[in-house]
């Protein structure tokens, strides 16, 4: 009997299978590189600056709130000092009347 002559597919083979077992000589170096202790303090310092800037925002935008509020508050004491000086009894009930619809909207 005849046999196929498969001497093409064993070099084939032989030939993907170093090319497998040999990776780029250029990664050697970026593997080594991955691998040196500086990439986790790396890593660790931009993930402790990434926090610190969230809280930052975090706090800059509680201040900003704090001071919308103790300016509301004391337009409203304002408002109801000015109303308490009134000497007619009806346009002080109906100033202070207005002022607390005023301070509505901003209890919640």
């Amino acid at each position: 009997m005849d046999t196929p002559d498969l001497g093409w597919q064993v070099a084939a083979t032989s030939a993907s299978s170093a090319l497998r077992g040999q990776p780029f000589p250029g990664w050697r170096a970026v593997l080594a590189a991955l691998r040196s202790p500086v990439w986790p303090v790396a890593v660790a310092a931009l993930l402790g600056l990434g926090l610190l800037l969230a809280f930052q925002q975090v706090v800059a935008h509680a201040a900003a709130q704090a001071s919308l509020r103790h300016t509301a508050v004391a337009a409203q004491l304002e408002g109801v000092w000015r109303c308490k000086l009134m000497r007619d009894r009806g346009d002080r009930d109906s100033c202070l009347a207005h002022v607390a619809n005023l301070a509505k909207p901003m209890e919640k």
